[in-house]
């Protein structure tokens, strides 16, 4: 599964060419902005992948991943 890059991290953070990921994702706690931040990107990735696939199983995949990111961004949805 490949997810999108995006180039903005926050300054000062170094970004991997190949993921667009910053480099060092795991070196520590990351606050809850970011870790919003970062579901949303994976909701918006998951629909647009929902959006191109023709099949209907993979686009049903898609479609409920982005459900539940979509509850844990905000639990009103549920």
């Amino acid at each position: 599964m490949h997810f999108p890059a995006y180039r903005f991290v926050g300054p000062g953070r170094p970004v991997s060419a190949d993921s667009g990921y910053p480099e060092a994702m795991t070196d520590g706690v990351v606050d809850s902005d970011e870790l919003l931040r970062r579901i949303r990107l994976a909701r918006d990735w998951a629909r647009q992948q929902e959006e191109r696939k023709t099949d209907d199983g993979t686009a049903e995949t898609y479609r409920v991943v982005r459900e539940v990111l979509d509850v844990i961004v905000d639990p009103s949805h549920h």
